[in-house]
């Protein structure tokens, strides 16, 4: 039954099976059987669009920039933390009341604007005629914030000066120290801020905010709180880490920025770069798009040579110098100080310190030592005609208590510079030594006390009056009045017979040798005006509210013999073929930032790739398309431009 069962079933399943065949037979007939698209003779051939791997696309949404080697320490308000990376970073992340204005855009002196996607207003209540005034109010626009969410309000405004004007090395003190109090009302978006006396140049101060209710948290963390990592944003840019080790820092969009322009790309990482032959090969291979150093011998030259490179050469407003401590019982007398300040080449050590020669041209991105150097240096020229300072210093500066230099900027840079001046000072007889005391240690208690004789550091430029009363003016931590009696001395001889007045200090032998005591230093620590000086004439000078620096300030500060500019900072910034800034295509369109330069814009930068049909991006003269990071079409420019 079982086999006789199957065989009937078989013909039925056979006729279903015959019957769907015919069927879809029937249903092929009926329908179109469409030909080749028809062609135009003389057409160009159809690209074919390849979708970017989820990779090539995360790859494309980051710009990467190359940058000078850098260390812990990136709060912009620190005198130690002073670096063109630190810079950035800051301009990129931190929220400013005003903002300077793009150089070339503006005539005449620095100029600063408000920051309008950050204030609403910053008006000064009963300016006079000089634009002097003692009242300022700032009102903070509605949803300003921080990365975790948290309103931006005076109270940041309140923290930024009380640290500023109480932590070691701070920068701005003197301009700080004019506030008299700050008032915060309106649920914290309006501050106003008044002056102990009028102040013209208000428009610096409170740059680069912090978050004061995260900073509050630890207690050394307006000092140490920056060192490797931002807790939170003000800015276009969160830091989502920073790898001192491998020298990282990894910038990615804030999505809580409320301001008119989000940044266009979404990562920006910064990365060491360990020569220029390393960065020039990471650009054209497009491991990095764009690279600020500042330049060797060769750097321009070697960068240059990457196909569709442009290279711009910016000198920011910063420069390292060698500065005597006038805490220092040794280097009280001006004498003493103009032989020491004398006895240093410049030129050399400048060429030491950046590794580039000063008969280089302006071309290859090299900057000179400072053109005031000679006069500064005017006791050189004696120095080497046979005067030596080891004939009539011998007994003050000696192998076993050798002229101390310490220095505050950790960079390659200071150091080498360091190195190379106390080197100088050796061979010309005055034994000297680098201490490898950390910055914080030097500001707080090594030049204070007097137990550091000279420092190398990073300093802005006194371009303008709030430059340079910040840089000499009397301070908290000034070493005390200067007579100019006090700086009129030239005989070595009179150190053995004069006594100090300063406080005890371990090097009993050398305190003997003070020619010119000055008062007892403050234990208060040094801010920019590392030396000490408190000038009562200088003071007078800087007195006055104005926006130029007062005519002969310099030539007293020649006169006090305190210190001598070693090199003028130079930027080479060099901006590669794959990446733009619409609608400014090129480079040289970009923003100019006096400090910055034209990476200032980087949150505008946009990545580029090449387009589908393969065509060189870098062709001279050739018209490109390329494409940004969402595959649509850029702008077109001509590469040859």
């Amino acid at each position: 039954m079982f086999h006789n069962n199957r065989r009937h079933a078989l013909p039925g399943r056979l006729l279903t099976v015959s019957a769907a065949c015919v069927s879809a037979v029937l249903l092929s007939s009926c329908m179109a059987n469409p030909s080749d698209a028809p062609t135009v003779e003389g057409a160009p051939e159809q690209p074919v669009e390849k979708q970017a791997a989820p990779d090539e696309q995360a790859k494309m949404r980051e710009v990467a920039v190359g940058v000078d080697e850098f260390v812990e320490g990136f709060n912009p308000h620190l005198l130690q933390d002073m670096s063109p990376v630190t810079s950035l970073v800051a301009r990129l992340t931190l929220p400013s009341a005003f903002v300077p204005a793009p150089k070339g855009e503006v005539a005449g002196a620095e100029k600063w604007l408000l920051n309008s996607d950050f204030l609403d207003s910053a008006e000064p209540v009963g300016a006079d005629g000089a634009g002097a005034t003692t009242h300022v109010r700032y009102v903070i626009k509605q949803g300003a914030q921080w990365s975790d969410g948290t309103p931006i309000s005076g109270e940041d405004f309140r923290y930024l000066y009380s640290q500023i004007t109480s932590t070691p090395g701070a920068m701005n003190l003197a301009s700080y120290e004019l506030v008299d109090s700050i008032e915060v009302s309106n649920g914290g978006r309006q501050v106003d801020v008044s002056f102990k006396r009028p102040i013209a140049q208000w428009q610096q101060l409170f740059s680069n905010l912090l978050p004061a209710h995260l900073m509050r948290s630890s207690t050394d963390g307006f000092s140490r709180g920056l060192a490797s990592r931002f807790p939170a944003s003000g800015g276009q840019y969160s830091v989502e880490s920073i790898d001192i080790g491998r020298n990282i820092i990894r910038l990615v969009r804030n999505d809580r920025y409320w301001g008119k322009a989000q940044a266009n790309s979404e990562v920006v990482t910064l990365r060491a770069m360990r020569s220029a032959v390393d960065g020039a090969e990471q650009l054209r291979s497009g491991q990095i798009q764009a690279a600020q150093v500042r330049p060797a011998q060769t750097t321009a030259l070697t960068y240059g040579l990457v196909p569709g490179a442009e290279e711009f050469i910016h000198e920011p407003p910063r420069s390292l110098v060698f500065s005597a401590n006038l805490a220092a019982p040794r280097l009280g007398n001006a004498a003493i100080r103009k032989a020491v300040l004398g006895t240093i080449g410049v030129g050399q050590v400048a060429e030491v310190a950046t590794g580039r020669s000063a008969s280089a041209t302006a071309d290859a991105a090299v900057v000179h030592a400072p053109a005031d150097a000679a006069e500064r240096g005017s006791d050189a020229a004696e120095t080497r005609s046979g005067a030596q300072p080891a004939d009539q210093f011998s007994r003050i500066f000696n192998k076993k208590d050798p002229l101390r230099i310490g220095v505050i900027s950790d960079g390659a840079t200071a150091k080498a510079a360091a190195f190379a001046v106390a080197d100088q000072l050796t061979a010309s007889g005055i034994p000297a030594t680098v201490v490898s005391t950390s910055p914080g240690d030097l500001l707080r208690t090594s030049l204070p006390f007097g137990t550091v004789d000279a420092v190398v550091s990073w300093q802005e430029q006194p371009s303008t009056m709030a430059a340079a009363r910040d840089r000499y003016a009397c301070t908290s931590g000034s070493v005390g009045s200067l007579s100019p009696e006090k700086t009129s001395s030239t005989s070595a001889e009179s150190t053995e017979t004069s006594t100090s007045t300063a406080a005890p200090r371990p090097r009993d032998e050398a305190e003997k040798l003070v020619a010119d005591p000055l008062a007892a230093p403050s234990s208060s620590a040094r801010s920019e005006n590392v030396s000490g000086l408190c000038d009562p004439e200088i003071d007078r000078l800087l007195g006055p509210e104005q926006a130029d620096v007062p005519a002969g300030l310099e030539q007293l500060i020649v006169q006090r013999g305190i210190e001598v500019n070693l090199v003028d900072d130079s930027l080479l910034t060099v901006v590669g073929a794959g990446i733009e800034m619409p609608p400014r295509v090129r480079a040289d369109e970009w923003p100019n930032d006096p400090v910055v330069g034209r990476l200032v814009g980087l949150g505008g930068v946009r990545r580029m790739v090449e387009s589908t049909d393969g065509r060189a991006a870098t062709g001279a003269g050739q018209e490109t398309t390329r494409q940004d990071a969402t595959g649509q079409d850029g702008a077109k420019d001509n590469a040859g431009n």
